[in-house]
């Protein structure tokens, strides 16, 4: 019976972390379902599929939290500070869908286009 209910509260953990989704409760889940199948077969006291519970959902999350945790992207948030091409309007640069002051470009007329290396202190970097 304990079995069962070991499986039942797999199950639950799963629908639980689905909910939270915060990646930590599904390695519980999978112990206690593991180990409640397990128990279908084999004759263990209760007290060691209890232990067997916490030592296998910490175990599996120290093993594959670290893998998961390696591919996950940074986020870059400051997507002004990156280069691109601008096209010279209005004695500006249009830049990003907006338009940007930039002291060298007295030299270029309307509709040019230029390279830029990023923002500083609201005003484009050109490059040379």
């Amino acid at each position: 019976m304990i079995d069962y209910i070991l499986i039942a509260t797999g199950f639950v953990l799963g629908i639980i972390e689905l909910l939270l989704g915060s990646f930590y409760v599904i390695f519980f889940a999978i112990g206690f379902f593991i180990v409640g199948v397990l128990g279908l077969f084999v004759e263990i006291s209760l007290e060691i599929k209890l232990v067997l519970c916490v030592v296998l959902s910490l175990g599996l999350l120290l093993l594959f939290k670290k893998f998961f945790k390696k591919n996950q992207e940074i986020v870059k948030d400051n997507f002004l500070d990156e280069s691109g091409f601008g096209v010279i309007k209005n004695g500006m640069v249009y830049y990003k869908g907006a338009l940007w002051q930039a002291d060298e470009i007295s030299h270029l007329k309307e509709g040019d286009k230029i390279k830029i290396k990023g923002v500083e202190n609201n005003k484009l970097i050109l490059e040379d």
